[in-house]
């Protein structure tokens, strides 16, 4: 096993079993957006013998001790996230791909409400935003 996904497994008070590793690795390795279903899916590729329900279960550890983040779109579909700390979501309604906004625009906007509402401090932000993405975008319309 990766000795830095058990450091930082053990560093939360957790024990690093395969299924951990896996869901661990898979997540912090990209900023992709998963339901537990389709992370199921891709660890499945690897350890065919892999439960749903066990995935379920270290995702819900692993949002206890802080490591991940799980959000419920406006669509009702819950998704998880190597990315722990509150921030904003764009969603394109074309491609259904989950992106961030960046931390600069995220600190934009909080400001913004700050202002609009005459000196509300935000302490989080569970924004998320609907449109198209530049590929899909330049897709419906090619210039």
């Amino acid at each position: 096993m990766d000795d830095t996904t058990t450091w930082i497994l053990r560093q939360k008070g957790l024990r690093a079993t395969l299924p951990r590793v896996l869901v661990w690795r898979t997540l912090a390795a990209t900023d992709e957006h998963f339901t537990v279903e389709a992370l199921w899916s891709r660890l499945r590729e690897e350890v065919p013998e892999l439960e749903i329900s066990t995935v379920y279960r270290v995702v819900e550890r692993f949002a206890e001790a802080g490591l991940v983040r799980t959000t419920t779109l406006p669509d009702g579909v819950k998704v998880v996230e190597a990315h722990p700390a509150f921030h904003p979501h764009v969603i394109c309604e074309t491609c259904g791909r989950v992106f961030h906004l960046p931390p600069e625009a995220a600190g934009r906007l909080s400001d913004a409400v700050g202002e609009a509402l005459a000196g509300f401090r935000v302490e989080a932000i569970q924004f998320v935003g609907r449109g198209r993405c530049a590929r899909c975008a330049r897709e419906a319309d090619p210039a």
